[in-house]
């Protein structure tokens, strides 16, 4: 996978596609809120 972190979010991404996507990066990363 990528290590980038990017403020530029495709703007064909819907909210949930979005919110999906970072809750699976915050599992990459070991972070649970």
């Amino acid at each position: 996978g990528y290590r980038v972190i990017s403020v530029d979010i495709p703007c064909v991404w819907s909210h949930q596609e979005w919110v999906h996507s970072f809750e699976k990066f915050l599992d990459a990363v070991d972070i649970h809120h």
